[in-house]
């Protein structure tokens, strides 16, 4: 559809459709990094739209693969472009001017595929046969080896089959079957839990429910930055470091941000985390969770009373963790967490008020635009961790 000879000169959209966790992205990241593609398309631009679409950011995000950014492009205002759709934004941006230029977009909706495609070239993803199901199965738990045990060669085919076809469903299973000893009791107490389930959702949440709870803490934790979010991973580490997360051991060899990455790693090997980019050495630089997993760790963290998402005009809320987008500063006590994730989100240092937060343990204001001087206040945060802020002012009073 992109390159064949069939294409047309002019601007073409061609979206990809279907159900979440039917791999739509997967399949548009293979096709974005394609030798032939990339040969063909000089310039190439990857961006994000979440549930609740920034177009500023978004735009940001194009423009980034392209030229280099900078600060002053983030500050720049936008119009109030709310009255169309998120889609009727984007696209005016790309004109067509008949230079085979072509738009490659996931979404769920069919109606949205049949309304952006020019077209009406529209690919849709469907559910894996039993037979793609089951080897996608077996390459994930025994790395495509042969079962050598029929007792849990039956136990998997069972498994495999309530997936139903679901790719994400059959890869977090995999991973959490992977993670455990291969043995009939082992698996067969995974179904037992599987028995009671009847949507996809309740799968992905079985894996979290069969995680140590040093490891449900970090996963949890992603329900802290905002959906579709790559998170730098030295980040991520820093921060499960001061928030305690990691397990004493008496005869420790290993750093505590060693320790942290090897959390990370088993999250990854579990099929609960995605790699978004790496190193020339392999070494992870960021990672995401899957939209629908994400969703798990908000509604698992929420429910433990953890997490609290701020957004605008949003009552208060007493939690140990508050994501926060809004302009109005948390007024919680007992919070031992709280990050801003609103880039246009101005608060001059008379907002912010410490003298109630006497168990803050990490408090990121990097992403604040204007912040005219820190408060001395922080001096008496005795148990913070982790300090991220951006500042126009004197910090000599520190």
């Amino acid at each position: 559809m992109i390159i064949g000879q069939q294409s047309s000169e002019q601007l073409e959209v061609i979206p990809v459709t279907g159900m979440g966790g039917i791999v739509k992205t997967t399949l548009e990241k293979k096709v974005y990094d394609d030798p032939d593609i990339m040969s063909k398309f000089y310039i190439r631009a990857w961006a994000v739209v979440s549930q609740e679409p920034d177009v500023k950011r978004i735009l940001i995000s194009l423009l980034a693969c392209i030229v280099p950014t900078t600060n002053e492009l983030y500050s720049k205002e936008h119009d109030d472009i709310w009255s169309s759709s998120a889609w009727d934004a984007i696209r005016q941006c790309f004109p067509d001017n008949f230079s085979r230029s072509r738009i490659l977009m996931t979404t769920r909706e069919k109606e949205v595929a049949e309304y952006a495609s020019s077209s009406k070239s529209i690919h849709t993803k469907c559910l894996l046969t039993p037979k793609e199901s089951w080897d996608l199965f077996v390459t994930k738990v025994f790395e495509g080896k042969h079962v050598h045990i029929p007792e849990l060669e039956a136990i998997g085919e069972y498994i495999v089959m309530k997936c139903q076809g679901l790719p994400l469903a059959i890869v977090v299973m995999a991973g959490l079957l992977r993670a455990l000893d291969k043995s009939v009791e082992a698996w067969g107490d995974v179904v037992k839990n599987m028995n009671s389930l009847d949507e996809c959702l309740g799968l992905l949440s079985l894996s979290y429910n069969y995680l140590p709870s040093h490891l449900k803490a970090c996963f949890l934790y992603f329900g802290v930055f905002p959906e579709d979010r790559d998170i730098l991973a030295t980040k991520l580490i820093n921060l499960w470091v001061a928030e305690g997360f990691l397990k004493n051991e008496k005869e420790m060899t290993e750093s505590l941000e060693e320790v942290a990455e090897s959390y990370l790693h088993n999250l990854i090997n579990r099929n609960l985390v995605q790699i978004s980019k790496q190193s020339f050495d392999g070494k992870i630089k960021s990672c995401k969770l899957h939209d629908m997993l994400h969703d798990i760790s908000v509604k698992e963290a929420r429910r433990g009373k953890l997490l609290s998402v701020r957004k605008q005009s949003q009552s208060a809320e007493s939690c140990r963790w508050i994501s926060c987008k809004s302009t109005n500063w948390p007024t919680s006590d007992g919070t031992h967490t709280i990050l801003y994730f609103g880039e246009d989100v101005y608060l001059s240092k008379r907002n912010l008020v410490f003298s109630y937060m006497n168990f803050l343990r990490v408090l990121d204001l990097s992403l604040i635009k204007c912040w005219h001087g820190a408060p001395s206040e922080i001096v008496e945060l005795v148990h913070l961790r982790y300090l991220a802020l951006t500042t126009v002012g004197s910090l000599d009073k520190f």
